[in-house]
C-alpha cells in the first residue's frame, strides 16, 4: 500500500508541476513554484529514498512505529493538499507577477537611509551580545536570551524580551534592502558578506542565511538585464542549501574553528564518515513527511480530538512580551493536546500538511490548502495592483520565507519570522511619506496608490 501511495504521489506531483509550468509566467515569482519544490523534496523524493533504504532515524527519534496505513494516509493527505493548493492558487493568482524594484526617487532613497541608521543601533547591540557570550558554558541560551530553558518544549523569555535580544535579525532585511537600493555595488555586497558570516557564526539561526540568499537571487533575477532561468537560480542556491544542511549537523562549526567552543561529534572523523553523511541525509531538515506521519498516527487516534484550528489563536498571545504578562500561556491559549505527550516531538515541525491534519483531518488539510492557495493568489494580484517598490519587496521577502513557512506549517511561523523582514519595509514607507509631507497610514491601508514616490 505504501508503494502504491508513493507512485500516485509522484504522478500527481508531475501533473501539478506541468499545470504550473504552462499556466504561470516567470515561475520563480510565484509561491506555488516554491511549494512544488518543497513538496517534491519533502513529500515525494525523501520518503521514496528513506523507505527504499530503510532509513528511519527521525521515526526512531520520535519514539513511534507508524503502520503502513499511517504512511499511506500521510502520502494521500500531502497529495490532496498539493492538488487543492495548486488549483486554488492557479485559479486566483495572476498569470504573471510584476516586480518593480527600480527606479527609486531621491526621497525614497533618503527614507531608506534614515530607516537604516535608526534601526542599526538596536541591531548592533543585539549582535554584539551574541558575540560576547561565553560559548564554552552550557547555559549559553540563558546568557543570550535571558530565558528559562528548563521547559521541555519551549524557551521562555523571562528576564529579556525577544524584541531586543533577537533584534540582530534586522540585519537580514537591511542587507537585502541595501543591495537593492545600491544596485549590487561593492559596498552592499560587502555588507551582505558580513551579515552572512554573522549568520554562519550564530549557527542555529540558519533561516536568515537561506532567506538572505533566496531574496538576493530573486531580486537580481528581476533587475538584471540578463534573462535568468529558474534553473540558474537553483544552481546558485544549491551551495546555500548544502550549507544549511551542514549547519543542521554541526551548527557551531565556526565557533569550534576559532576555539570559542569545544569540538562536537560532527567535527570528528567519525562524524564526517560515510555513516555521518547517512545520518545527515536521514536528519530532520527534509523529514517533514515523517513529522506529518507522526501527527496522522497520533491525531485523533491517541489524542481523542483534533485542534479545530484553535492553535492559531496563538497569533494574538505570542506578540505580547512575557515581561509584561508573566502568566502568558506557553503555546496556544486553548491547547487541546501536546504532541510530545504521545512520543518525542520536541524540536520538530508539523509542516503545512500536518498542521491541517491536526486541525481536522482530511477536511483540515483541504481547508489549509484552499485558504493558503487563495490568500497567496490574492497577494499576487495585490502586488500587481499596487505596482510599487514596497509591495514588490514585500513579495520578494514572502517568497524567501516560503520554505520556512511550509516546513513549520502554521501562519504564526510566517509572521514570527516575517516580523523582522517586513517591519523595515513599513518603516521605510512611512518615512518616505513623511518626507513627501503625506500622512502615514496603517499597514492594511498603505500603498493604495500605484504612483511612484516623488
Amino acid at each position: 500500500m505504501i508503494s502504491a501511495a508513493l507512485i500516485v504521489a509522484i504522478i500527481v506531483a508531475l501533473l501539478c508541476s506541468w499545470a504550473a509550468y504552462h499556466k504561470l509566467k516567470r515561475p520563480y515569482l510565484h509561491i506555488l513554484t516554491w511549494y512544488l519544490a518543497f513538496h517534491w523534496l519533502v513529500f515525494v523524493i525523501r520518503p521514496v529514498v528513506t523507505y527504499s533504504f530503510g532509513w528511519h532515524g527521525q521515526i526512531d527519534y520520535m519514539l513511534f512505529s507508524p503502520s503502513a496505513d499511517d504512511v499511506s494516509w500521510t502520502s494521500i493527505a500531502s497529495t490532496l493538499f498539493l492538488v487543492i493548493f495548486t488549483a486554488s492558487y492557479i485559479s486566483f493568482a495572476p498569470k504573471s507577477i510584476q516586480i518593480k524594484l527600480h527606479p527609486l526617487t531621491s526621497k525614497a532613497m533618503q527614507a531608506f537611509y534614515i530607516v537604516f541608521v535608526l534601526l542599526m543601533p538596536l541591531t548592533l547591540y543585539s549582535t554584539v551580545r551574541m558575540f560576547s557570550v561565553d560559548y564554552t558554558q552550557e547555559n549559553t541560551t540563558a546568557q543570550i536570551f535571558g530565558v528559562d530553558d528548563t521547559m521541555e518544549d519551549a524557551l521562555l523569555h523571562t528576564g529579556q524580551t525577544a524584541y531586543i535580544t533577537m533584534a540582530y535579525n534586522f540585519l537580514v532585511p537591511l542587507a537585502i534592502l541595501l543591495i537593492i537600493v545600491r544596485r549590487f555595488d561593492w559596498i552592499s555586497l560587502a555588507f551582505v558578506a558580513l551579515v552572512a558570516g554573522t549568520r554562519l557564526f550564530l549557527g542555529w539561526e540558519r533561516w536568515g542565511l537561506i532567506v538572505l540568499v533566496f531574496a538576493i537571487c530573486i531580486s537580481y533575477a528581476t533587475t538584471s538585464t540578463t534573462k535568468l532561468r529558474l534553473g540558474r537560480i537553483l544552481v546558485v542556491l544549491l551551495p546555500v542549501v548544502a550549507t544549511f544542511a551542514f549547519l543542521s549537523e554541526n551548527r557551531d562549526f565556526l565557533k569550534e574553528a576559532v576555539g570559542m567552543q569545544p569540538a562536537s561529534y560532527a567535527s570528528t572523523p567519525e562524524g564526517r564518515s560515510l555513516e555521518g553523511i547517512a545520518r545527515w541525509v536521514d536528519g530532520p531538515d527534509l523529514a517533514g513527511f515523517d513529522f506529518a506521519t507522526y501527527i496522522v498516527a497520533k491525531v485523533p487516534k491517541e489524542t481523542r480530538t483534533y485542534s479545530y484550528f484553535l492553535q492559531h489563536l496563538e497569533l494574538f498571545t505570542r506578540p505580547i512580551p512575557r515581561v509584561l504578562w508573566s502568566g502568558k500561556p506557553v503555546g496556544p491559549p486553548v491547547p487541546f493536546f501536546n504532541l510530545s505527550d504521545y512520543g518525542n516531538f520536541r524540536g520538530r515541525s508539523p509542516t503545512i500538511v500536518g498542521d491541517g491534519w491536526m486541525s481536522a483531518g482530511f477536511f483540515g488539510v483541504a481547508v489549509n490548502a484552499t485558504v493558503y492557495g487563495l490568500l497567496f493568489g490574492w497577494l499576487g494580484r495585490l502586488v500587481n495592483a499596487k505596482n510599487n517598490i514596497y509591495w514588490s519587496i514585500f513579495h520578494v521577502f514572502l517568497l524567501a520565507l516560503a520554505f520556512q513557512f511550509f516546513r513549520d506549517g502554521d501562519i504564526l511561523s510566517l509572521l514570527r519570522f516575517g516580523l523582522w523582514m517586513f517591519v523595515p519595509i513599513v518603516f521605510w514607507r512611512w518615512t518616505a511619506l513623511l518626507l513627501t509631507h503625506q500622512r502615514p497610514r496603517l499597514p492594511s491601508k498603505m500603498m493604495t496608490s500605484g504612483r511612484a514616490l516623488s
